[in-house]
Order: C-alpha cells, then structure tokens, then sequence
C-alpha cells in the first residue's frame, strides 16, 4: 500500500486489485477503506454491512467492515427525505442511523447469506417466487435438523458432498453416473447428469448492486432474507426437494 504522507494528504490505495472488488463496482478496485482513512478501519478485509429491503432489494452499505446483513422492516422506498441516500453503495451516516432503527440484523454473515441465496437461485432458477420460497424453507430445515444450524456446512454439502463454495464456482462440467451421499444409507439416491452449478457461478459473479437488476436473482435474495428473518416452514419439515424445471417435490 502506498501513503502519501505529503502535506498530511493521505492517499491509500494498493498495487493489486482488492480481492472483493467485484462486490464495490462503484468504487476502484484498488481502493483502501473507501478512500476515508481517517473514519475508517479494515483490520480484516471483510465486506461492509449490507442492507436490503424485505423485497430482495440491495440497498446499500454502510461503510463498517464487520459482513453484517441488515434487512428492512418494512420496504424502504426513496423519497424526498432520503435525498442524500447513495443507493446501491455506501449510504450517508445519517442514513445509517435510520435504516438501522427500521432493520433486523441477521445471525449470518454476507458471505454466508450470499451463498444460501446463490444455491436458492441456482436450485430454482426459472421457476415462480413460490418454488424459490420453499427451496429457501427446505434449505432452512436441512441446516437445523442435520447441521445443527450451521448455516456454511449446510451450504458445503447442500448438492453433493464436497461441494463447497470453491468448487462450485470453479467446476464447469459434470458427468452423469455419480450419486449423492446426502440422504445416507443410499435413500434416494439419484444421478446428476441434470445438476449443475452454472447459476451458483452467475450469481456469485454478479454484483450486488446488479443483482437487483435480475428479477431471478433478486428473487432468490427475497426468498433467502424472509426466510432467515420468519422462519416460515412452508414444507412441512421436509429438507431435501426434486425438481422438475418447473416444481418441486419436497421431502
């Protein structure tokens, strides 16, 4: 990093591109502390907390480095009040303030809520709201009953097991024949030559920003908000599903 200390300026930026670039596109992707280190830590790297309306909606963030996801109470619409919001990037203090006193915060960090609402888009992507809700209450089930509630082991083993977050963005091909441990002892156990992960990749290659420009991936986003906010079982317990390109069949 280099710090021009010249006429006490301060001027931050690295030599590399930021690794999470892709989730700030309005910003250079060589920037250091949104170009404020006076009112700004990073001791870590993470994400900044993120807002969204119950809508699926990216709002925004703001500015603190703790991968904190915040969702609205009620949909947060920009009106003349609301002037000085940056929508889509890092909102003012004072806007801040009032987002958070209309806000749950969730248990989850981004980085784990990113990847839920990636597999939701991934496992029911053209299907209707419905199909995206109950894929997003069935993945719920499955990470209370069998993960204790760990919400990144559910996400690991969600398709097959191994299939964590690196190798599905990375695996470009599957070939038909292998079958899944997940349920054990060879319950239902299936082919996936129709598996893949191509839409988990897309998503997670969006930006956030740009994800409320997808209807399917803002879609998927609501789905996985509501979701981890109501708790809504609306498969009757059932934690593993089969899909058709158009339904479910949960179980």
């Amino acid at each position: 990093m280099i710090m021009d200390t010249s006429m006490m300026a301060y001027n931050c930026r690295w030599h590399a591109v930021d690794p999470m670039a892709e989730k700030r596109d309005w910003l250079s992707p060589y920037n250091y502390l949104q170009n404020n280190p006076i009112l700004r830590i990073d001791p870590n790297g993470a994400l900044d907390g993120d807002y969204y309306d119950n809508n699926g909606t990216y709002i925004g963030n703001d500015g603190v480095d703790d991968k904190a996801v915040y969702v609205l109470k009620d949909k947060y619409v920009k009106n003349e009040k609301c002037e000085t919001c940056n929508f889509g990037s890092t909102l003012s203090e004072g806007n801040v303030k009032e987002l958070q006193s209309k806000s749950t915060k969730l248990d989850n960090t981004s980085t784990e809520i990113e990847q839920y609402a990636a597999n939701v888009y991934n496992e029911s992507s053209g299907m209707k709201q419905g199909e995206k809700d109950k894929v997003a209450s069935a993945m719920e089930n499955r990470m209370n009953g069998d993960y204790k509630g760990d919400m990144q082991k559910m996400t690991d083993k969600l398709m097959f097991n191994g299939d964590n977050h690196d190798k599905k963005v990375s695996e470009t091909d599957r070939k038909s024949g292998n079958k899944t441990d997940y349920p054990p002892a060879n319950k239902n156990d299936f082919s996936y030559q129709d598996v893949s992960t191509t839409k988990y990749r897309d998503f997670i290659n969006t930006s956030t920003s740009d994800r409320n420009n997808n209807p399917e991936m803002k879609g998927a986003v609501k789905s996985t908000v509501n979701q981890l906010i109501n708790h809504t079982d609306k498969v009757n317990g059932a934690k593993n599903w089969r899909g058709n390109g158009t339904t479910h069949r949960f179980f």
